[in-house]
């Protein structure tokens, strides 16, 4: 299996780093597997297939840090770049809030979240999905003109070690469809797009997401203008995690949070969102997508309440 082989290197990084009398060592092996077909003008275009394999390391010298990602394997190479994050961590300003790497915890794999078909997903069977959604989308009406959009199916595995005894590791796979529809009519456009994704290309609907995006895209044609003013209105699914997205990026991180750039800092139990709104982060739900069972760093990952009845709280900040 691809986790022991990246345990067994980064275990052996880490013992080597121990060598040059760090006071604590820590090493991430990885590996992606992503594979990508694009079309447009409703026809496929390009093929990308990437694999990337390689080792972030961190070494710490009297509270002084120095970190690196190596993207390569190869014992040597590993090796300098571990020689490397150790000249990074004696010329760095010691990092006064840094305690210590993670102690070791118990923690369980996740069932279900790598698929074999998706990870190995051909081009043909992209292709042919792909196919099937342009389609889709022109037999829904004849101001179709245009199809564009993407087929990705992915793979990620990596194993954490570090000096203090921790060793887990985590793999997965996601896939994604995505379509731009372009209508015209009378020298009108309309425009519609949608987009899907699972952690298996089975359970990916290509004619779903083709149909909803050319409605969508014939319905724009020739808009009405309104008047300027407040109106209340039902956000799509899409539109509610763009704007989750957001949040998640400024808003529950401790680093933006201690930074003073997280709107929680100044929002300290108040009531920021309607009260129905409730947002939890659960690795363990089976409707999480990315569901890590561990952190970065070899933590196990925990359920996390972020929003609870619109209100926002210091139990809001994700450390690692």
């Amino acid at each position: 299996m691809v986790t022991d082989r990246l345990l067994e290197i980064a275990e052996k990084t880490v013992k080597f780093a121990t060598k040059l009398k760090v006071d604590q060592a820590e090493a991430v092996a990885f590996l992606i597997d992503s594979a990508l077909t694009r079309y447009a003008n409703s026809q496929i275009h390009q093929n990308i297939a990437t694999k990337t394999g390689g080792v972030s390391i961190k070494v710490v010298v009297d509270k002084r840090v120095g970190a690196l990602r190596a993207n390569y394997l190869e014992k040597r190479q590993v090796e300098e770049a571990v020689k490397t994050a150790l000249k990074i961590a004696k010329v760095t300003p010691p990092n006064k809030d840094f305690k210590s790497l993670p102690e070791p915890a118990k923690w369980t794999p996740i069932k279900g979240t790598f698929d074999k078909r998706t990870a190995e997903c051909t081009p043909d069977f992209r292709a042919e999905k792909v196919k099937t959604a342009i389609d889709t989308a022109h037999s829904k009406s004849r101001l179709v003109k245009a199809v564009a959009g993407s087929f990705s199916a992915d793979s990620l595995a990596f194993a954490v070690v570090n000096s203090l005894g921790v060793s887990a590791w985590a793999i997965m796979s996601s896939a994604s469809f995505q379509t731009t529809v372009i209508s015209k009519s009378k020298g009108s456009q309309g425009y519609g797009s949608a987009e899907q994704y699972a952690r298996k290309v089975s359970e990916l609907d290509p004619v779903g997401v083709a149909d909803q995006a050319a409605e969508t895209s014939v319905k724009s044609i020739n808009p009405k203008k309104i008047a300027v003013g407040d109106y209340e209105v039902v956000l799509s699914p899409r539109a509610v995690a763009t704007l989750m997205s957001y949040l998640g990026y400024i808003g529950f991180s401790a680093t933006s949070y201690q930074d003073g750039q997280s709107f929680v800092k100044y929002n300290l139990d108040k009531q920021v969102f309607d009260n129905k709104l409730t947002v939890t982060d659960d690795p363990r739900n089976p409707k999480t997508l990315y569901a890590f069972p561990i952190d970065g760093e070899g933590v196990p990952k925990k359920k996390m309440q972020l929003v609870e009845k619109g209100r926002v709280s210091e139990r809001s900040i994700c450390y690692d």
